[in-house]
């Protein structure tokens, strides 16, 4: 099931999808990379090779279409919200989530918990 439109209620069901899959199977996150292949290599977030994904990177697997436009800001911005507690803020270079989700230290409870407050906060 991909995002199309924005509303409370899409911005839920995706975290909660997230977390759901990250609490089954956390081996399928990562860090530092979209998403990785079961060798550990960088790979496109849609490639079919793709084992594990960063929170970005499902967000925008999830998404299935380009991130960019009103209704991605406005999903990046509620886990952006959730994650470092400011607003996603298009043609800011970097995103405050993905820095937060590659600092070192960081777990998979930490995207998990994340997910559940975006979850629940809308």
């Amino acid at each position: 099931m991909s995002v199309v439109q924005s509303s409370a209620t899409d911005v839920q069901s995706l975290a909660h999808r997230i977390a759901t899959e990250l609490r089954t199977h956390p081996e399928h996150w990562t860090q530092g990379e979209f998403a990785r292949d079961a060798q550990g290599g960088k790979v496109d977030y849609r490639s079919p090779a793709a084992v594990c994904w960063c929170l970005h990177g499902f967000i925008r697997r999830e998404l299935a279409v380009p991130i960019g436009g009103s209704t991605a800001s406005e999903i990046l911005s509620a886990f952006e919200q959730a994650a470092i507690g400011k607003p996603y803020i298009r043609d800011v270079s970097g995103l405050g989530f993905v820095a937060w989700q590659d600092e070192q230290g960081r777990t998979v409870a930490d995207i998990i918990a994340v997910c559940d407050l975006v979850a629940a906060s809308l």
